[in-house]
């Protein structure tokens, strides 16, 4: 029988934990992992505080790390693919940081690290873009990827709630944390479409030198603009290769009805990965949730146990990460006396490369 650990007992583990326990009856959860040792009544004596009982027990082959954070968990992870054990992990942070440190230790172990549920929940995105990679060559990767904001502005749209009403709603139902930082200022695109990028153009990139549009700057007005110019406002990740530059960025975009991003609601997700040979893939699902999340790192755990091929990093090109070599077109909203005090102030060009510096602008989908 295999004997694997978890690390975590938030709402992904405990997930996790469940749908173990109820579709692979061949697998023994011999610890889990939790510094709240009042969840023992859920898994009795299995729970420890002490990694090092996971780490020193020879017998365990697989750990599944579900804690959240970076410093603690990228630890954990790392001397577990030292320690010759495979890995699998839900956590975004810890993959968009260190992906290639942890994907080369552990091709030099001989071991697996997974991570299919840092990305999209139970969207089945990271394992298609590892082999897609191979044969096709990948012009953009975009999507709606933050469960979080996707409802925030589906609330504002379709309920006319301001900003903070439609995020005490997502708190209240659970798709937002106590603390939505995370999510509302981008720092969760900015993972996601780093782990994407890298996977897909095999090159490295530094999560904390993408471009970011916080949400929290967007105004309920432009919805309405938005609205009448028969387009709607997303949340979107962003990046594509033109030449030697992997262009990325995450920032409020208009789109057309009559495109598909325009119709995800609420907590879903939607990615669409544009290829040269594939073209248009596109990747709908619930993007987070216990279940949906635990699913994704449970068929990890079936690949480790069927010795499927690993995930590799092997750079082919040496691109360079931008955000401002690319231009696109952006709606400016003004009064109309503003409009004409700036007029007597600056250019029309001059205002075009002060975008960045005025109050709100949204990216015009296509342009």
């Amino acid at each position: 029988m295999i004997k694997i650990a978890l690390l975590g007992l938030g709402t992904i583990g405990l997930s996790t934990y469940k749908l173990i326990h109820e579709k692979l009856p061949n697998i023994e959860i011999r610890y889990v992992l939790d510094k709240d040792i009042s969840k023992k009544f859920i898994v009795g004596d299995i729970l420890t505080s002490n990694y090092e009982d996971i780490i020193n027990d020879p017998e365990i082959t697989v750990v599944i790390e579900m804690l959240g954070g970076l410093d603690f968990a990228y630890k954990c992870v790392k001397q577990a693919l030292l320690s010759r054990k495979n890995v699998i992990t839900s956590n975004k942070e810890v993959v968009a940081a260190k992906m290639v440190e942890l994907l080369d230790i552990a091709k030099q172990n001989n071991v697996y690290f997974l991570f299919e549920a840092s990305v999209g929940g139970g969207i089945p995105i990271i394992n298609y873009l590892a082999l897609n990679q191979k044969i096709n060559d990948i012009v953009s990767i975009s999507g709606i990827i933050n469960g979080t904001t996707n409802y925030i502005l589906t609330r504002m749209a379709k309920d006319k709630l301001s900003f903070n009403d439609a995020l005490a709603m997502a708190q209240k139902l659970g798709f937002a944390e106590a603390n939505p930082q995370a999510d509302i200022e981008g720092y969760d695109l900015m993972r996601k479409i780093a782990i994407l990028a890298m996977l897909g153009y095999q090159t490295e990139i530094n999560p904390n030198q993408i471009y970011r549009y916080k949400m929290t700057n967007v105004p309920t007005t432009f919805l309405e603009y938005a609205t009448k110019l028969n387009k709607t406002l997303k949340y979107l990740a962003v990046a594509t290769l033109q030449g030697n530059i992997v262009n990325i960025r995450v920032e409020p975009v208009a789109v057309s009805n009559d495109t598909l991003f325009a119709h995800i609601e609420n907590e879903n997700n939607l990615i669409c990965v544009d290829g040269q040979i594939g073209h248009k893939q596109m990747f709908y699902g619930l993007g987070a949730g216990g279940m949906p999340t635990a699913m994704a790192v449970v068929e990890d755990l079936i690949i480790v146990l069927e010795s499927r091929g690993k995930l590799a990093f092997e750079p082919r090109n040496k691109y360079r990460l931008s955000h401002i070599d690319i231009p696109s077109s952006h709606y400016l909203i003004m009064t109309k006396e503003e409009h004409l005090y700036v007029s007597e102030l600056i250019s029309a060009v001059e205002l075009d490369n002060m975008l960045d510096q005025i109050v709100f602008y949204a990216r015009i989908e296509g342009e």
